[in-house]
């Protein structure tokens, strides 16, 4: 028994076709553009074109006798499956096909498929092998088969849509963080995350930016499936043809909400105790009560951690006409707003409520709010926060803090807002103690120098 076609035991083909034959043939490989090879029945080469020689690194003549096999293959193991495939192919007389890894030293040093073709009815065995470098396409599928991961764990949520704005594709970290399917994204557009929380020029800056093949950056409130909202950190990158146009774009987004929320406390944190600094300051460099209460309401109106404050006031308590008073002011007022300031009753309106109740109190629209009775008709739409002023227990007036309308009061603004009229009123107690020291002092002084004109008298 012979041994396998491909082993050195199994002698070359010595059967050449004629001369006229071998000629045709050659001259059909050569018409072949693919790179293309005749082996015998035991894997030898009798032709090769051009197109095989530069491929296999050798002029094709130098090709003819050689192995291909032992061209192709990178190891010993390989070599016996190359053989094993050109086998295979001859008894089936079926075409095969397989990837084969060539040999780095003496061979191509690329990856190569390979088609074989028995010749029907060649009593030799004999099978046309067309061979194409698959390097760079098998390296595009990888680069793909790793670009497709990558999409896929990516942590950040990604979706990818055509040039008019439909969903292709999204990846799971976009599934978990909206709660949108592949199957419930895709031929949709992003609107479904849509809140409703932003204007159209948000929008409009977003496409034309975009569309004008520039990268577009922001944050925007979402609405996931359930209904819930989100804050996203969004990025939108247009994605180019070979021809420049725009074929699609890819948008990137991760939630931040906690991230904002954080970073939103600590710079309100911060602003509020740069208030309460200025305040400090106030109290120790005010020359009297006015001077210590404009520069407190001027630091109030500077203030971030509210709701923009436009302007402030102060009213006092006169406990000897029984009203409050109307001591400092900041900011412009409508036409006679001032006045009607000046003097209200305990429980008169929103100040005199909160000077009973001893309690902070907003009113989101005073146009509308029963309790405002001081508001002007003629005032742009806007909302109120009254503080008490306190100190040693005792409420000394009201801050007045007009405000855009509806502003923001929760806890943390009502804290605030509670500290500021402690620290004012603090600051009221601490100046009027001064002014008493003071003034004891004078009068001290005043009784020695007396004491001492008598003194000489005597």
């Amino acid at each position: 028994e012979p041994g396998p076609p491909w082993s050195e035991a199994h002698p070359v083909s010595t059967t050449r076709p004629t001369r006229s034959t071998r000629l045709e043939a050659a001259a059909v490989l050569q018409a072949v553009d693919a790179a293309a090879v005749v082996v015998d029945r035991t894997g030898h080469v009798e032709l090769a074109n051009e197109a095989a020689g530069r491929l296999l690194g050798a002029a094709a003549d130098a090709l003819v006798g050689s192995s291909l096999c032992e061209r192709l293959c990178a190891a010993p193991d390989a070599e016996a499956w190359c053989g094993e495939t050109l086998e295979r192919a001859r008894e089936s007389g079926e075409r095969t096909t397989a990837s084969i890894e060539p040999a780095p030293d003496g061979g191509s040093g690329r990856l190569v498929d390979v088609t074989v073709t028995p010749l029907a009815g060649d009593p030799h065995g004999r099978a046309v092998v067309t061979l194409r470098d698959a390097t760079a396409a098998r390296g595009d599928e990888r680069e793909l088969r790793a670009m497709r991961r990558a999409f896929e764990q990516f942590a950040d949520a990604i979706v990818l849509t055509d040039a008019a704005g439909r969903i292709r594709s999204i990846n799971p970290a976009f599934t978990a963080l909206t709660g949108y399917g592949l199957d419930e994204a895709v031929g949709r557009t992003p609107r479904i995350l849509a809140s409703g929380e932003h204007g159209r020029e948000l929008f409009d800056d977003m496409w034309r930016t975009i569309r004008d093949r520039r990268t577009w950056r922001g944050d925007v409130v979402n609405r996931r499936r359930d209904g819930t909202l989100y804050l996203a950190a969004l990025t939108i990158s247009p994605v180019l043809d070979e021809s420049g146009a725009v074929d699609g774009y890819v948008g990137v987004q991760r939630d931040v909400t906690e991230n904002r929320t954080a970073e939103r406390e600590l710079r309100l944190r911060n602003d509020a105790l740069r208030v309460q600094h200025l305040i400090d300051v106030a109290v120790q460099t005010a020359r009297d009560e006015a001077d210590l209460l404009e520069s407190a309401l001027a630091a109030i109106v500077s203030a971030e951690h509210l709701d923009p404050v436009a302007r402030g006031s102060c009213l006092g308590v006169d406990t000897d006409v029984g009203a409050l008073l109307l001591e400092a002011a900041v900011g412009d007022f409508p036409g006679g707003q001032r006045e009607r300031l000046s003097r209200l009753s305990p429980g008169e309106g929103l100040c005199g409520l909160s000077l009973l109740t001893e309690q902070v109190l907003v009113s989101e629209d005073c146009a509308e709010d029963p309790r405002v009775v001081d508001a002007c008709p003629d005032a742009a739409p806007h909302g109120h926060f009254v503080v008490p002023v306190r100190a040693a227990g005792r409420v000394l007036g009201v801050l007045l803090l007009t405000t855009g309308p509806a502003p923001t009061f929760d806890d943390r603004t009502r804290a605030h807002l509670e500290a500021i009229g402690g620290h004012v009123g603090t600051g009221l107690e601490r100046l009027a103690a001064r002014a008493a020291l003071a003034a004891a002092h004078e009068a001290a002084e005043a009784a020695g120098a007396r004491d001492e004109d008598d003194r000489e008298e005597d």
